[in-house]
């Protein structure tokens, strides 16, 4: 499901770029509001009996660039399937997330980031049986923004994620995305 997902947009993502010269770009206008989606997989890290396998993501975001700061309100959502047990996880994440972008003014635009949100859990079995938890959730965030024009941005990231009672579990979580500037 992982490379159904990933490898099209990646594909996407390398073409756009290819297509486009970042020294004809000029980026000195992009300002305001932006939404987007992405997708990627994340990869658990320290949950034991029973362990997570690697998972997908799929979410939103809606934003506003201040230059050379931004903020957005983000939403995705995990699944995990629980190794052996015939069961999986599913998390929902609202987010606040604020980046700080080094190059704003050019087409390849690194930046990083933080944020803090909540999370929802439901474990769920084959059986139908479920639980649920909610969490105050964190994260870091490190990426590369190109700005294809003045209004779409194709966007790359990893984000390590976390939860107040997760007990030094966290995720693993790499997206790749696409962003429309108004």
């Amino acid at each position: 499901m992982v490379k159904k997902i990933l490898l099209p947009a990646v594909a996407f993502a390398t073409c756009t770029a290819l297509s486009v010269s970042a020294n004809a770009l000029d980026m000195s206008s992009l300002q305001g509001w932006y939404t987007g989606g992405h997708v990627g997989f994340n990869v658990p890290s320290g949950f034991d009996n029973p362990s997570l396998d690697t998972g997908y993501d799929v979410g939103a975001q809606v934003g506003y660039d201040f230059k050379p700061f931004r903020v957005e309100g983000a939403y995705t959502y995990y699944r995990n399937d629980l190794d052996g047990v015939g069961a999986h996880l599913n998390t929902h994440t609202w987010m606040a997330n604020a980046y700080y972008d080094f190059m704003p003014d050019s087409a390849f635009d690194p930046y990083v980031g933080a944020g803090v949100g909540w999370a929802y859990f439901n474990t769920r079995t084959d059986s139908g049986q479920s639980s649920n938890d909610n969490e105050l959730a964190y994260q870091g965030i490190v990426g590369l923004n190109y700005h294809v024009n003045a209004n779409w941005a194709v966007d790359t990231n990893y984000h390590i994620q976390s939860w107040t009672s997760s007990g030094g579990s966290f995720f693993n979580i790499f997206n790749v995305g696409l962003n429309y500037y108004f």
